[in-house]
Order: C-alpha cells, then sequence, then structure tokens
C-alpha cells in the first residue's frame, strides 16, 4: 500500500542532514506538530508522512496497529536513506 508523504528540501548545495516526523496515532502529516517544526528545520530534509490508514495514506485506519506503524516507519526511514540528497550519517527521527 502507497503511504501519502511530504517532503521539505533546504536551499543550498546538499548533501543534507534528514528529519523523518511520524505523527501520532489518528494524526496526520499536515498536522500541527509539523508546521510548528517546519520552520525551524529548514536545513533539513524534512520528510512527513501518514501512517497506514491515516491521512492520505492507503489502508483502513481499523486495520492499523502497532506491528503495521513499525512496518509504515522502516519503509519511510529506508525511503529516506536512499535519497540522493541525504546525508545517511545524519538522519533523525521524531
Amino acid at each position: 500500500m502507497k503511504l501519502a508523504a511530504l517532503i521539505h528540501l533546504p536551499d543550498g548545495k546538499w548533501p543534507w542532514p534528514g528529519v523523518i516526523m511520524a505523527h501520532g496515532y489518528g494524526g496526520r502529516k499536515e498536522g500541527k506538530t509539523g508546521q510548528l517544526l517546519l520552520p525551524k528545520l529548514s536545513d533539513f530534509v524534512f520528510f512527513q508522512f501518514d501512517f497506514h490508514g491515516h491521512g492520505e495514506s492507503e489502508g483502513k485506519f481499523e486495520d492499523f496497529d502497532a506491528a503495521q506503524a513499525v512496518d509504515d516507519l522502516i519503509c519511510a526511514v529506508d525511503f529516506v536513506l536512499g535519497l540522493p540528497y541525504v546525508d545517511n550519517g545524519r538522519v533523525a527521527l521524531i
């Protein structure tokens, strides 16, 4: 299933450090926390995604559990680490 995401790229020369934001249960990638953090993380690749069954991601909310959350998070981390403009040695998870 596809997970919906937003990616914000800084200006300037890359590779850039990255930050992956995982929202809370019932949340979504456009939540208030991400909006508050975005200006403070303008020098980072900032990756926000909707977990399975949340926001614009595929799947049913009622099928979402801890195992699905871990799988989704692993996919998000793998995706960000595969981006050529991300410094893989400097990636954080929020």
